[in-house]
């Protein structure tokens, strides 16, 4: 099933981490805050994988499903408000967004979020430093890329930051006047251990209400040669261009690098004005496109069937149907028919604008399966009962007599009902029928 779960400092803010082909190309970290408005204080990883979250999206992974790749909990200096959005070009390039938006309510730091950690499989292993749950392995680049807003309280002069790191590492810091030599009043870098700190300026001016991308790119070189390239409000769309600030390590005076890189494993949040700080849509992900992902009209529907007692069958051999209807009805908006990855995973794209919707769910010998008002950004979550054979969505009698008039029977064999093969082992056989057995007089959803 899907989980969630960084610990960040930020004003708006698009982080690259460098170093994989485009056919690797994936979203590690995906925090909308698809929370309720009004939220103070929400849990990022919603209990998934133990506490410990689960990526954006997560091929071969083990835990299964995915989450925002993040573990925590923000604390009450942050409650959920009106997502941010966010356009380029007269309007015709949309930075596709969803949820809320993080409003940090106090004037000083804020709570560690942490990466999710704790996988028997993690599909983004190679990217992390050996023996550690930080990200920042030699040879690779990420991308980290968020929406910030300066609060229309926002004074020149005052401070409205994120910072990445993990202890003893360098802090890195991204937003408006991060110290360090940075210019006033600017969207600013800066790198900080316990005896050092620089800052760099973008040279874009900070204003009051205003909303800016900042996208960082890390690329971690090999000992002290890790980079941190900075950019404002990067176009949507296009490669990226020459860095408006780049810091580097090897910057750092000999004396007090003690080894130290810009590796990551948290995130934290620094204004020292309450109320200035906004931000949404943290992304760090293997390309600048995976975090910068553009909004073309439609909404990508993401979710997870589990085919109970399919314990010898290949998922994408099922016929599932997902169906889009209003809250409350039985009417489908829209069916579609999706193809289940081995992990049960499967994504598909609607026209319907993003929302609050029922999902309905149906595959062949299952039964029905609806959820209510679920967000249509999902991830949408559900398992089937097994054994409704005849297609009604109720198991009974009927079921029993189609199985028994396959009983015994062999894929392609005389008297073979594919149906009748609940558990998928290419033979209508007594663990078909204890499945039938077990789930006899239930039925489906609606």
């Amino acid at each position: 099933m899907y989980r969630k779960a960084l610990s960040i400092s930020i004003l708006a803010l698009t982080v690259v981490l460098a170093g994989t082909t485009a056919a690797q190309a994936q979203l590690i970290i995906h925090e909308g805050f698809d929370y309720p408005i009004g939220t103070v204080g929400p849990d990022p990883d919603g209990g998934l994988n133990a506490n410990n979250g689960l990526p954006a999206t997560n091929s071969g992974g083990n835990p299964s499903g995915t989450g925002t790749g993040m573990r925590g909990a923000y604390g009450s200096m942050i409650k959920v408000q009106a997502g941010l959005t966010y356009s380029q070009s007269l309007g015709t390039k949309v930075l596709k967004t969803s949820g809320g938006s993080a409003n940090v309510t106090n004037n000083n730091w804020g709570a560690d979020i942490f990466v999710y950690r704790n996988m028997v499989t993690d599909p983004f292993s190679a990217f992390r430093t050996p023996g550690s749950s930080e990200f920042g392995a030699d040879g690779k680049t990420l991308y980290v890329s968020m929406l910030m807003r300066l609060g229309d309280n926002w004074i020149p002069g005052t401070q409205a930051a994120v910072k990445f790191g993990n202890s003893p590492n360098t802090n890195v810091f991204f937003g408006v006047n991060t110290g360090g030599g940075a210019a006033a009043n600017t969207f600013s870098i800066a790198a900080q251990n316990t005896a050092f700190f620089i800052g760099k300026t973008s040279g874009v001016a900070a204003s009051a209400g205003m909303t800016a991308l900042l996208v960082l790119r890390y690329s971690f070189g090999v000992g002290n040669e890790d980079t941190a390239d900075f950019f404002v409000d990067p176009e949507l769309g296009a490669p990226l261009g020459t860095p408006m600030a780049t810091l580097s390590v090897s910057e750092i005076p000999a004396a007090v690098t003690n080894g130290r890189t810009f590796g990551f494993s948290n995130f934290n949040t620094r204004p020292n004005l309450a109320n200035a700080l906004t931000f949404d849509e943290l992304r760090i992900g293997t390309t600048f496109e995976s975090v910068t992902p553009l909004d073309t009209g439609t909404t990508t529907v993401n979710g997870q069937v589990t085919l109970n007692d399919f314990t010898s069958g290949d998922p994408a051999t099922i016929p599932v149907y997902v169906e889009i209807r209003a809250p409350g009805s039985t009417t489908a908006l829209e069916t579609h028919p999706v193809t289940l990855a081995a992990d049960g995973t499967f994504s598909f794209d609607t026209a319907l604008a993003a929302g609050t919707y029922d999902i309905s769910v149906k595959a062949s010998h299952w039964l029905r399966k609806t959820l209510g008002s679920v967000a249509l950004t999902g991830p949408v979550e559900v398992a089937l009962i097994n054994g409704d054979i005849d297609g009604d969505n109720s198991v009974t009698v009927f079921d029993y007599d189609a199985l028994s008039t396959a009983f015994d029977s062999t894929a392609g064999g005389a008297g073979w009902n594919v149906e009748a093969d609940l558990d998928g082992d290419g033979a209508v056989t007594v663990f078909d029928y204890d499945i039938l057995s077990t789930n006899f007089d239930l039925t489906g959803n609606e």
